[in-house]
Order: C-alpha cells, then sequence, then structure tokens
C-alpha cells in the first residue's frame, strides 16, 4: 500500500485544487513507471458538463495531446472511486491499475452525489478490462475533502 500513498495524495491535492477552484472535491493523477505523467480535476460546475468528472478529463486530455488511445501499462488513481461512467473510459483506454480512495459510504449525507449502482470493479470486469483494482488507500484523507464547507 504504501507505494500507492504518494499517487493518492497528489490525487486528493488535485480534488482540494478542484474545491478551491468552485470545483467539486474529485482529482486524480495518471502514472507511468512510477512517475505522474498526467493530472485531472473534477469541471462540472465549471464546465456546465455533467461528464467532465477528473479520471475522464484526465484520460481524455492526455491520450489526446500523446495521441495516444492505449494507456495499458498506466495507473489511475483517483480521490474517490471512479463512477460507472469513468470506469468505462478507463477500461477502453486499457488502463492496467485503478486506485482509489474514498467512496459513496464516506460522502456527508447532505452530499448531492448519488451513490454508484456498479463499484468500478464491476465496471471493469463487465468490459473485460484486466485492470487490478486496489481500494481504500488514504481513505479518511481522502473522505476528509468533503468536510470544512
Amino acid at each position: 500500500m504504501q507505494q500507492h500513498e504518494p499517487f493518492i495524495e497528489a490525487a486528493i491535492a488535485e480534488a482540494l485544487a478542484s474545491k478551491a477552484d468552485g470545483g467539486q472535491p474529485f482529482g486524480a493523477v495518471l502514472v507511468k513507471d512510477g512517475e505522474v505523467v498526467a493530472r485531472g480535476r473534477n469541471r462540472v460546475n465549471q464546465d456546465g458538463d455533467p461528464t467532465s468528472h477528473a479520471e475522464l478529463n484526465l484520460v481524455r486530455e492526455f491520450c489526446a495531446s500523446r495521441r495516444q488511445a492505449d494507456l495499458r501499462g498506466y495507473a489511475v488513481y483517483a480521490s474517490f472511486e471512479p463512477c460507472a461512467m469513468c470506469a468505462a473510459a478507463i477500461a477502453w483506454a486499457g488502463v492496467s491499475l485503478v486506485v482509489y480512495g474514498a467512496d459513496a459510504g464516506d460522502l456527508p449525507s447532505a452530499y448531492p452525489r448519488r451513490a454508484n449502482p456498479l463499484s468500478c470493479a464491476e465496471v471493469l470486469e463487465r468490459f473485460g478490462s484486466e485492470a487490478a483494482v486496489a481500494p481504500h488507500v488514504l481513505r479518511a484523507a481522502a473522505a476528509a475533502v468533503f468536510g470544512g464547507d
């Protein structure tokens, strides 16, 4: 688990930056060979786009900038469990590892986000993805992003 912690901390930092910028508190980073190669933030509020989630933005922007659609050998680290939409994008891109901090059970009751009807692991499995999933790394720190409002 310790090898994952610096990257979850980076994803949490993106979530905090998103929150400070008026966005929803979700962040993600893309890692290849132990290096953060891209960062993503939730921009739903800023863009007026309900699909502008941190993970989807991360995959879309990185792949477009590199003209590379295959992310085998890459890992997505997310502050929060990727939703079904983001997990599907992760599966289509061929990401090899997904690591996340908090999940829907960690949200304050007043938070206006619906629980995921399918877990990230279920979506990846249904897509035939071979990606490994490591949940709840630095869970308390990731969940704390939702406090303090």
